[in-house]
């Protein structure tokens, strides 16, 4: 798992944007992830469906911030650490300790379909 900490802080320092997420970007993150485990037809939604309503969701997130970037090269990583991963990012960044229940909860649902055009 340390290992793929590493790729996904390589990833980050290394893009295009630099600027530092603010911890409102993470906490929109958290938020589509709040939204989709609201969503009354959940469980009618395929897991590719469930990565579009995020990242819909997002839109209004910068998508070469950390928070954006982060979720993208998490998502994925094996289901079961996705969660783990990017918790540990954020905590890195913000040197705090940033929770989603929501995003705990449904990242190991989320099959990545979604391809940033914007990078």
């Amino acid at each position: 798992m340390k290992k793929i900490l590493f790729v996904i802080s390589s990833v980050l320092m290394s893009s295009c944007s630099m600027d530092i997420a603010t911890s409102s970007d993470f906490d929109r993150v958290c938020q589509a992830f709040e939204a989709l485990s609201e969503y009354s037809d959940l469980n009618a939604i395929s897991a590719g469906d469930r990565d579009l309503f995020i990242f819909d969701q997002t839109q209004d997130v910068d998508v070469n911030s950390n928070a954006i970037t982060g979720w993208v090269v998490t998502r994925s990583a094996v289901v079961e650490e996705r969660y783990d991963l990017y918790k540990s990012l954020v905590d890195s960044i913000e040197g705090g300790n940033w929770s989603c229940l929501a995003m705990k909860e449904l990242a190991p649902s989320i099959e990545a379909v979604y391809i940033n055009e914007g990078s």
